[in-house]
């Protein structure tokens, strides 16, 4: 078990910087292939995010099972495999922000529509865990999480998207409909309260995604990242990838803006997208039933 919580000795407000490798595999126009990841405890990866204690890695875990590996954003190689403290029901998404022991990732326990046997939840959770050191050794170990359990202010919904803001930790969900249609919603809270308790979330906007006539999945939110600087955010669908916002304004003022559609990484099911922690760019990777994964770049400033 990972003894130590991660200090973070800058302040919050400050987002720490990689330089992205050039990666030696030319892809199709608009990106480049990275690498891949073929370890087998990742099975279906639906979430992907930029460590803010190591320099130039991402965390990406699946959606059934407590697994969660550390890859180099150069190349995809794992550096770090780690067991969560607790099982999911449906784990959709991931995200790393500030947190009161320094930097955490936060892991969104928020599907409904598992694959799993038993009725549909009506509760959901979000699930923190503080960020390994790989240079001080943490590179395998359980990873202690603590648990915030949450309602929506509406009734139970299906969701694949979970956002951190990297300044304040304020903590998004947006959820997923087969019309593009997209609630945003967040804990009322900053720190939420942890235990069996149930925390009503507070509906903070809307999103409604482009359609495509006879293609449901071209709308379907399943990813969601904020921008290192807080501006802006990006959302993505099985098909297509759209950023909301624009540099110098305000989260809030993103909540409202007009989707810009991105390029898109030409997955067969796109469930993973993060920025990169120097803004560069941002990462997707494909979900499958079973590895080889590719881990794509795309140059975005």
């Amino acid at each position: 078990m990972i003894a130590r919580r991660v200090q973070v000795a800058a302040a919050l407000t400050a987002v720490a910087a990689f330089v992205i490798a050039q990666p030696s595999t030319a892809a199709e126009p608009g990106y480049t292939v990275v690498g891949t990841v073929t370890d087998p405890a990742l099975i279906e990866p639906s979430g992907l995010a930029a460590s803010r204690v190591n320099p130039g890695v991402l965390y990406t875990h699946g959606e059934d099972n407590p697994y969660v590996l550390a890859i180099r954003s150069s190349d995809a190689s794992v550096v770090g495999r780690y067991a969560a403290s607790t099982v999911p029901w449906d784990w959709e998404d991931a995200a790393v922000g500030p947190c009161p022991t320094g930097s955490c990732v936060y892991f969104g326990d928020i599907g409904k529509e598992s694959g799993r046997p038993g009725p549909q939840p009506t509760t959901f959770a979000i699930h923190r865990a503080a960020e390994p050191d790989l240079a001080a050794g943490e590179t395998s170990g359980t990873l202690p999480v603590e648990t915030f359990r949450f309602a929506y202010p509406d009734g139970a919904k299906n969701a694949e998207a979970l956002m951190v803001h990297p300044v304040n930790g304020a903590i998004y969900v947006l959820t997923k409909s087969n019309t593009g249609w997209s609630g945003i919603y967040t804990f009322p809270q900053r720190v939420p309260p942890t235990g069996d308790g149930v925390t009503t979330l507070k509906k903070v906007g809307e999103l409604q995604l482009p359609t495509r006539p006879g293609d449901p999945n071209f709308s379907k939110v399943t990813a969601a990242a904020i921008h290192p600087n807080a501006d802006r955010f990006l959302v993505r669908t099985y098909k297509a990838v759209y950023e909301f916002g624009r540099p110098g304004k305000s989260l809030d003022k993103a909540f409202v803006a007009d989707p810009v559609r991105l390029t898109d990484t030409a997955e067969r099911q796109g469930e993973t997208i993060e920025y990169a922690r120097d803004g560069s760019g941002y990462f997707t990777m494909g979900e499958e039933n079973a590895p080889p994964y590719t881990l794509k770049f795309v140059a975005h400033s």
